[in-house]
């Protein structure tokens, strides 16, 4: 158990509720910000630091705002696809 001061001295959110996303092929769910950092990962490991940069940013700002639409149209528009059924059906 880590006390919640911990949390949020490392970044954490207050809430401890992460937003899911369903791919509607696979019907598994994942955590929103767990497949967009991937993203970012890839970008990053391509050299595209700048990219990798900027959707992480995004996708901070997009959560602090509680704007999960933006969140999953990130996802979309950035064509991160389920890793279980390759697909972008969100």
């Amino acid at each position: 158990f880590m006390h919640p001061t911990i949390w949020k001295a490392s970044g954490h959110v207050d809430s401890f509720s992460d937003p899911m996303i369903d791919n509607k092929d696979s019907k598994k769910r994942y955590r929103a910000d767990t497949l967009i950092e991937d993203k970012a990962a890839a970008y990053e490991a391509a050299g595209n630091l700048a990219k990798a940069n900027q959707i992480l940013a995004d996708m901070n700002r997009f959560l602090e705002a509680g704007d999960l639409k933006a969140v999953q149209e990130l996802i979309v528009n950035e064509g991160i696809a389920c890793p279980v059924s390759g697909t972008t059906n969100w």
